[in-house]
């Protein structure tokens, strides 16, 4: 084999030995999780109907934000949104906002440019459960994986911002072109909501039990970096990046500018989150209290909605959507074709389960 076709080989499986080889959940009773008490609120809803409104809404925020700013996302990316938004982010520290963001650590390698915006005083990174390996890349990450699988396996997937208590933009989105349609190929298409109301205090609490646990670390910490002065790996970077996507850059200022008063209309809110102690045993919680909220809450099972990017199916299938199937109800499932999904072995996991329900449906 050419040494390009092995190199390629060997990448290829590192990466796919990365994510898709996670370990399988262990079996639980059907009291799993029955003791969690959801909670439904009042509050009020309005919808991103665009990718670029998406990254639009959230510059006007963050330059409306007053005191505080709290943020959870997977990816990051060191693209012209990416640098854009961070720099929104740091022009709020300057005006004494207070700034807090938590990365998942599974797409950060040796991001000096990221370590380097947290070196203003207002403005500070956590990275949720870290690699051990950062500097080599892809390569010695799979290893570190392959032999720490079990604490590195489980990995953050909330995203939101939280501006001043506020306001919440909920949704699937990272930030990153791909995510707010700047990229001229692939790019992602995703949903968001703005939210306000009592349920922003349930997410305060969230954010504040990863901030100050011990599975989340600061980035500056992770990272090594040289800046003489505060900023200056983020700024130089930010500078390169964008200097040759001005026309990106005016499209997103004139989307802010033309941005109407959101259309909120109000809703019944009830906030559903992980359990940070399935990094101890590797237990289902999200699913089980989804599942056990379904069920307890009052519901004619006449309709379902599900949007989700993958649809996977567990030891008894999906549970949820057979007994509304059974009860006659109105089902929508908008996820991914095999075609747009990144993830290739998504699909080749659920295809026959996915298919075989919808014969049976």
């Amino acid at each position: 084999m050419p040494l390009f076709k092995s190199k390629l080989a060997f990448i290829t499986l590192t990466l796919l030995t990365l994510a898709g080889c996670a370990a399988p959940q262990p079996k639980v009773s059907e009291q799993f999780q029955n003791d969690w008490e959801f909670k439904t609120v009042k509050g009020k809803v309005a919808l991103v109907e665009s990718a670029p409104e998406a990254i639009a809404r959230r510059i006007e925020l963050v330059r409306n934000a007053k005191t505080s700013i709290d943020i959870e996302y997977f990816s990051w990316n060191k693209d012209t949104t990416g640098l854009l938004f961070l720099n929104e982010l740091v022009l709020a520290a300057d005006r004494g906002v207070k700034v807090r963001i938590i990365l998942d650590d599974l797409l950060v390698f040796n991001e000096k440019w990221l370590a380097s915006a947290a070196t203003h005083e207002n403005l500070d990174i956590q990275i949720f459960n870290p690699f051990n390996s950062r500097k080599a890349g892809w390569l010695t990450r799979a290893f570190d994986f392959q032999k720490h699988q079990k604490d590195l396996d489980h990995r953050l997937h909330e995203k939101y911002m939280n501006i001043d208590g506020e306001t919440l933009v909920l949704g699937g989105r990272n930030i990153g072109d791909d995510y707010f349609s700047y990229k001229p190929k692939n790019n992602f298409f995703d949903l968001d909501i703005l939210v306000q109301g009592e349920v922003t205090e349930d997410f305060e609490r969230n954010f504040e039990e990863h901030w100050i646990a011990y599975y989340t670390s600061d980035i500056e910490f992770l990272i090594e970096f040289k800046d003489k002065k505060p900023l200056q790996s983020f700024q130089r970077t930010f500078e390169k990046v964008t200097k040759s996507k001005q026309d990106v850059i005016g499209d997103i200022e004139s989307r802010v500018r033309a941005l109407q008063e959101p259309s909120y209309i109000s809703a019944k809110l009830t906030p559903v989150f992980d359990s940070a102690e399935k990094l101890h045993d590797s237990m289902p919680y999200f699913r089980h209290r989804i599942e056990h909220f379904v069920y307890r809450y009052p519901s004619a099972k006449k309709e379902l909605v599900i949007s989700t990017p993958y649809m996977l199916p567990n030891e008894d299938g999906f549970k949820v959507v057979t007994d509304f199937a059974n009860h006659g109800a109105d089902i929508t499932l908008v996820t991914n074709s095999m075609a747009s999904n990144d993830s290739g072995f998504v699909p080749a996991y659920y295809e026959n389960t996915e298919m075989n329900f919808l014969k049976k449906a």
